[in-house]
């Protein structure tokens, strides 16, 4: 005989009954015949305590009642007429439940906890099982580990979503050191904190809105950045370290422009350096192909010890080291103060077969630079 899949009473009537008699008391409902029987009907479906059963018939509501949106603390506690204080006294009830995976919390990176921010989101599963009045089934999952990335798209939708407000920024600022708790042992974050960003919360915050934009495949306004992640009394001296090119972040190379002007037209991506840190192995994936192109590498470029005169090989020498990163800064800066062009022009001359093109590989070779094969 095959083995009923129903409820055997009405799910959704039953949650809506208790819903009724708990909206608006303060979490302090009239304990009724009627109500006990209802809390101990759905006690016995969802295998939950009966304030458990409360929380998850409010949260249960809230979804019908506003077109299946998430719910938090502030709307639950509008739904029982009590403050979010006085909500937290549940705490434990709401843990259980997403421990039990009835709801996942799309605010934290781990979705059976609760965080500063919460989004309780209802389990399909279980609305399915409650919609078809069936007996419960949570299927088992493995949780999926989350990684430093997880962490970067956390911080960037949580800067996108900013208010401009004091509040506001100093929230993100606690957000932000929460998720960095949980990956301090990731490269990522500890070369990050090795290279100048370990006081530096709001630049760490700043990097991570830069990485965020990347991977949607955008630029980052530098304007608009500084707005969403620094309060008012910052901005302008933030600002203008960016137009200086004075900012941590652009003196340690984790972000480059991509167009610098006026503050509301620069925009700022991060460096291959910084693509390289965050994406480790699967940096290929986030790398423009130089595959048919004329462009050559220079990880693919094999070493070799070349041999000069006297005269050439200081030539060389100062050369490749006038094209090491901050070396190139410094003569750039000075260029740019006389009005000159940036750009370092270099003319190689002699007899086929001297040396000229393996030079140019082997500079590039040792400053990390690409080349660019114009014939």
């Amino acid at each position: 005989m095959k083995k009923s899949t129903k409820a055997g009473f009405n799910v959704l009537g039953t949650i809506g009954k208790v819903s009724d008699k708990l909206k608006g008391t303060k979490c302090k409902p009239r304990k009724t015949k009627e109500f006990l029987a209802n809390v101990a009907l759905l006690n016995g479906y969802f295998r939950t305590t009966d304030s458990e059963t409360w929380m998850l018939c409010a949260i249960i509501n809230y979804y019908f009642e506003n077109h299946g949106c998430t719910s938090n603390f502030p709307t639950l506690a509008e739904f029982f007429d009590c403050s979010v204080l006085g909500l937290q006294a549940y705490r434990s009830e709401f843990e259980s439940l997403l421990k039990k995976r009835y709801i996942s919390n799309k605010e934290t990176l781990d979705e059976t906890e609760i965080g500063l921010e919460n989004a309780f989101e209802l389990s399909r599963e279980l609305l399915s099982c409650i919609s078809k009045n069936r007996i419960l089934v949570i299927s088992d999952c493995v949780p999926v580990k989350k990684t430093v990335i997880d962490m970067v798209k956390a911080i960037g939708e949580c800067v996108y979503d900013q208010d401009n407000s004091a509040d506001s920024h100093n929230e993100l600022l606690t957000l932000t050191f929460d998720m960095e708790e949980k990956f301090k042992s990731e490269n990522f974050l500890k070369r990050i904190f090795e290279r100048g960003l370990a006081n530096y919360g709001r630049e760490r915050i700043f990097l991570y809105y830069c990485c965020y934009n990347f991977m949607l495949g955008c630029e980052t306004n530098v304007d608009q950045a500084i707005h969403r992640i620094y309060d008012k009394y910052e901005r302008m001296d933030v600002a203008r370290s960016f137009l200086e090119e004075n900012n941590n972040l652009l003196k340690n190379g984790f972000i480059e422009f991509t167009k610098k002007g006026t503050l509301t037209d620069a925009q700022v991506t991060i460096t291959q350096k910084t693509k390289e840190l965050l994406f480790e192995e699967n940096i290929d994936l986030y790398t423009e192909t130089a595959k048919g192109t004329n462009i050559i590498l220079p990880e693919k470029i094999a070493a070799k010890k070349l041999f000069y005169s006297a005269e050439n090989e200081t030539e060389i020498n100062r050369l490749t080291s006038s094209l090491q990163e901050d070396n190139l800064k410094s003569i750039q800066e000075r260029l740019c103060e006389k009005g000159l062009p940036k750009g370092i022009a270099v003319l190689l001359y002699g007899a086929p077969g001297t040396g000229k093109t393996e030079s140019v590989y082997q500079i590039a070779k040792e400053t990390g630079r690409k080349i660019f094969h114009v014939d």
